[in-house]
């Protein structure tokens, strides 16, 4: 069965904001605005890392041997840092 147009259009929407998230993350890390852990937990929040599925802040949290809240703090500080980053400048 062929997707319709609108689970064709949903995916090259996701492929969108993950190729601009993969690219804001790189642009962080050369500037050197978000630290090894924060990288890792946006790469796993997004579906960046080596799973193309997007990770739960406990899956993560397992994973770094800390808590989920920690992993929460990660990425929101981190997102905050990427934000400029993401937002097209007019």
């Amino acid at each position: 069965m062929l997707p319709d147009e609108d689970d064709t259009a949903q995916v090259v929407e996701d492929r969108d904001r993950q190729s601009k998230v993969h690219r804001a993350i790189g642009l962080a890390i050369v500037y050197g605005l978000i630290d090894e852990r924060e990288t890792e937990v946006l790469y796993r929040r997004n579906g960046l890392g080596e799973n193309p599925e997007p990770e739960s802040l406990q899956q993560i949290a397992d994973a770094l041997k800390i808590s989920r809240a920690h992993v929460g703090q990660l990425d929101l500080r981190a997102k905050k840092k990427l934000l400029p980053l993401l937002v097209p400048v007019k």
